[in-house]
């Protein structure tokens, strides 16, 4: 199981931001996991099976549907490991990007 947390963000290099900041990121994390999770599995499945998951999906049948998944994708829990690590990795560099970012001059007055 994935744990996304403000602790995570930290160790990341996010630090300072407002608890909106921290809830709003960690949203966009997980929704930007679970999008490229979709995406991956599905295609690494055949038309039976997507049609399989989605009714299980559609019908909102979460445990069913993780059941199914670990039943016929057995290193499905490593998949979701790999993609959120590689997402650790996009966020640990755009922090490093920003830090190296020089401060915005000041306005200059007449």
């Amino acid at each position: 199981m994935i744990k996304l947390s403000a602790s995570r963000l930290a160790r990341l290099g996010y630090h300072g931001l407002t608890r909106e900041q921290t809830n709003e990121l960690l949203r966009e994390l997980y929704k930007a996991g679970e999008e490229i999770v979709g995406l991956k599995l599905g295609s690494m499945m055949s038309t039976a099976q997507l049609d399989a998951f989605e009714q299980l999906f559609v019908a909102g049948d979460e445990a069913g549907a993780l059941v199914w998944l670990e039943r016929n994708f057995p290193k499905y829990r490593e998949l979701v490991q790999e993609i959120f690590k590689e997402l650790d990795d996009v966020l640990r560099q755009a922090v490093d990007v920003t830090s190296r970012q020089p401060e915005p001059a000041g306005r200059e007055t007449d």
